[in-house]
């Protein structure tokens, strides 16, 4: 129907056998690969997976997005971010199989925003190890410093 607002898709479909048979918990659904020449062969740097993750039902695909990258000196893909079938997402824990919405593990957490278009006043909350301390949490208004 070339009368309507929907756009392009990319399906990508995964079954066991031949006829459409189920598949199980920890099925790979399907994978994008971004690769890059490094002057012998081409490289893999960042991979997203859907990963079927549950009991499929009918018309029921339980499943979660796995982004992986590959860092410098490395060959291999390492799982970042997860985001789960409940909408449960994971940054630096590979499966964020509790029960927080967001859970981040490494370094530590940054959150800012900045006004007056990068010239301005900046607010941000951090937590994580501050210098000299084993964690903490910091408010910071760049212009008053409450």
């Amino acid at each position: 129907d070339t009368d309507n607002d929907s756009g392009a898709n990319i399906y990508l479909g995964k079954a066991r056998g031949t006829s459409y048979e189920t598949i199980v918990d920890g099925d790979t659904l399907g994978t994008i690969r971004f690769n890059g020449a490094d002057g012998t062969r081409m490289g893999l740097g960042v991979e997203i997976q859907a990963v079927s993750s549950g009991t499929v039902g009918s018309n029921s695909i339980p499943a979660k997005l796995v982004f992986g990258t590959t860092d410098v000196g490395d060959n291999n893909v390492t799982t970042r971010m997860t985001i789960n079938n409940n909408g449960n997402v994971g940054i630096g824990i590979g499966n964020n199989t509790d029960d927080k919405r967001l859970a981040v593990k490494g370094g530590y957490l940054h959150l800012s925003t900045e006004l007056n278009g990068g010239g301005g006043t900046e607010n941000y909350i951090s937590l994580g190890k501050v210098t000299g301390a084993k964690a903490g949490i910091g408010f910071i208004n760049t212009a008053s410093k409450w």
